[in-house]
């Protein structure tokens, strides 16, 4: 009994009810399994694997229709950045497909919008650093480490490219001013939470008060004495 049991349950779960149910789902299923068969072929002509796929590898291919939900020209372009690798493997193309996943990319347009949206993103970036050495004087360019650090001043530290080039013009008196020294600089200001020029002046109107201030105690404490 627990045995018919089971599978009236999984019957059930699946929505059949009747003789017509059940002659319905078995159809499409076989339908789906055939169609799946044929992706994976596909896929694997793709890769010019001469074998069928194993279980394992059909989970992972499975994973990038039902759960990733992409399409299989993406999954097949993914492939084609295989062309140089020497061993392709499913574990590879999953790498691929599992990082444009988690960027929310599901096909070709998805793709090419990303791409276009890094690329512009790159170069304005790139641009940022250049301005950022003509300030300072350098007639270089800039090393990954001072690039890293000049991200941070923006992923990080979200601060305006005005209060940058603003605490580049104040290494003007420096012997050697450097990425390191202007990064000190921000990172006192960002330790004020200071994030543009406008903090800057209000964070500087009261610090000025408060040492006015501070001088008026003095003072009168002196004066008491």
């Amino acid at each position: 009994v627990s045995y018919i049991n089971g599978i009236l349950n999984n019957w059930y779960i699946k929505n059949i009810k009747n003789i017509d149910d059940l002659n319905l789902h078995e159809a499409n299923n076989k339908y789906d399994k055939n169609e799946r068969y044929k992706m994976y072929k596909t896929i694997f002509n793709e890769l010019s694997f001469d074998r069928k796929p194993t279980k394992q590898e059909e989970k992972v291919i499975d994973r990038w229709f039902d759960e990733f939900n992409m399409d299989i020209e993406l999954i097949l372009f993914a492939c084609s950045k295989s062309i140089n690798v020497s061993n392709p493997s499913i574990s590879y193309i999953n790498g691929i497909l599992n990082n444009w996943y988690t960027k929310n990319i599901k096909n070709l347009d998805d793709l090419n919008l990303h791409e276009d949206n890094d690329k512009y993103n790159k170069n304005e970036r790139f641009m940022m650093y250049k301005t950022i050495f003509n300030e300072l004087g350098f007639h270089r360019k800039p090393t990954k480490e001072e690039e890293k650090i000049m991200d941070s001043w923006f992923n990080e530290f979200n601060m305006d490219i005005e209060l940058i080039l603003f605490a580049c013009s104040k290494s003007i008196s420096a012997s050697k001013p450097s990425i390191l020294y202007i990064n000190g600089i921000l990172n006192n200001w960002n330790n004020e939470n200071i994030k543009n020029l406008e903090d800057l002046k209000t964070y500087e109107r009261q610090n000025t008060y408060n040492t006015s201030e501070r001088y008026s105690m003095y003072r009168t404490i002196f004066k008491e004495l």
